[in-house]
């Protein structure tokens, strides 16, 4: 009670390190415009099939670099008392249940900001522009949030939270069934209006909760994603981190040039330029993010991915180098060039097949693109279907005629989920069945 006063607003300075505080920033025009482009009062997100519950947009805020982080309250739309907090943890050991959260970090008891009051004369109320200055985190920590549906205590004294009421979090898997009950995407100055590519680097990012679920057979929520809605300001420290680039190599099969690398983890990565070269001449751009989406980066991510491109540009008897860049939010491109790989195509190199089959799926596993390699004697129609564990057809990859040779197809499985897939290959009369792995 000495932090917030009896109706639950943060009141005073030297919160929770050496120089948090509260203070009261402006929200910008421009900012409010942006944010309530994106989620407003009755505006069904799913129905409306609103990019912002892409799964690509991460939910939280993972630190790859020291930082300092501010929560801005914004709004509020429920006429709810709810509670709005964080909990923090290492980016690779995230709660597997919410008993694994050891503590919870409450920000704002009460998020009530008049819109919905009722009482006369009206009670102080959480402003818009309140600000909290966290502190600093540590590279390496996953900032996840959580909002208390309708928690706040109003009989308290000012910190008391009804914990029987519903916790959602922004980590959806520790929701009831799995439910997405928050959207959190980065300000940008016009609203998001794709799906594809990698999330900008930014600032300021805003979060949005849902404070209720639809339960079976009970009445629609209209889920808006603006019961509770904040501002999160991250201010980075230091040098920001490479893309960590651990493997790339090349090789040779069916007249192409299969290139494959991964990365242990990226920052701020838009995508990548991949080059060639022979012998004496100049490095020559063969593919790029900006053409092929396969060479999209993931942002910032501590996970590994992998990529895969297959050069079909080939001449028997020559000798390729291949070297890899990255380009981050600001068009900064980093040459790798510890990581030149060569390899020598044999004279006999040919592109005619003796067969109707697979004969190559890599990377296998893969995340999310694996290129599915066959080979056809002659021309004629071919079919190449994926079915999941449970033997049910989940996408069709071709079907059509092909001309004799060997030939390659990217699959790309970002829509589905982790697990066991079988592609089935059919052509002249003949299949062929191969197992592959999706592993986000």
């Amino acid at each position: 009670k000495d932090i917030y006063n009896e109706f639950g607003i943060p009141q005073l300075f030297h919160m929770y390190g050496p120089n948090p505080d509260v203070s009261q920033e402006a929200v910008t025009p421009a900012l409010e415009a942006f944010i309530n482009a994106n989620i407003w009062d009755k505006h069904n997100l799913e129905k409306a099939n609103s990019p912002l519950l892409n799964p690509a947009l991460p939910s939280n805020i993972v630190l790859l670099q020291n930082a300092e982080v501010k929560v801005t309250f914004y709004g509020e739309t429920a006429g709810y008392h709810s509670s709005l907090g964080y909990y923090t943890y290492d980016n690779d050991n995230p709660p597997t249940s919410t008993t694994d959260i050891t503590e919870y970090q409450m920000l704002f008891p009460n998020v009530e900001d008049g819109t919905w009051n009722r009482q006369d004369p009206p009670p102080p109320f959480l402003p818009r522009g309140r600000t909290l200055n966290l502190g600093e985190f540590e590279a390496g920590t996953t900032i996840a949030w959580f909002i208390v549906a309708n928690g706040w205590d109003r009989k308290g004294n000012g910190t008391d939270i009804k914990t029987k009421r519903p916790f959602y979090y922004s980590d959806s898997y520790l929701n009831p069934n799995g439910i997405k009950q928050s959207v959190l995407f980065p300000y940008i100055p016009e609203p998001i209006s794709t799906t594809s590519g990698p999330v900008p680097s930014n600032t300021k990012f805003i979060i949005g909760f849902e404070d209720q679920i639809t339960k079976p057979g009970g009445k629609p929520k209209d889920r808006d994603f603006d019961d509770v809605s904040a501002i999160i300001g991250v201010k980075y420290l230091g040098t920001s981190l490479d893309v960590n680039l651990i493997d790339f190599k090349t090789k040779y099969a069916n007249g192409n040039v299969n290139i494959n690398w991964s990365t242990a983890s990226e920052v701020n990565n838009k995508g990548f330029i991949l080059e060639r070269k022979t012998g004496l001449s100049d490095w020559e751009e063969i593919a790029s993010y900006y053409t092929d989406d396969r060479l999209l980066g993931y942002g910032s991510t501590t996970e590994q991915n992998d990529y895969s491109y297959i050069d079909t540009d080939i001449i028997p008897g020559n000798v390729y180098n291949y070297r890899i860049s990255d380009v981050d939010q600001t068009n900064k491109v980093k040459v790798h060039s510890d990581n030149v790989v060569s390899i020598s195509i044999p004279e006999e190199a040919s592109n005619t097949a003796e067969k109707y089959d697979i004969t190559n799926i890599y990377p296998n596993p893969f995340n999310p693109n694996t290129n599915i390699s066959f080979d056809i004697a002659t021309q004629c129609d071919v079919k190449i279907e994926v079915y999941d564990i449970s033997g049910n057809k989940v996408d069709e990859l071709m079907s059509g005629s092909k001309s004799a040779g060997s030939h390659t197809i990217n699959w790309n499985a970002s829509q589905f989920s982790t697990g066991v897939y079988f592609i089935n290959f059919q052509a002249n009369n003949q299949t062929s069945i191969q197992k592959c792995i999706f592993m986000k």
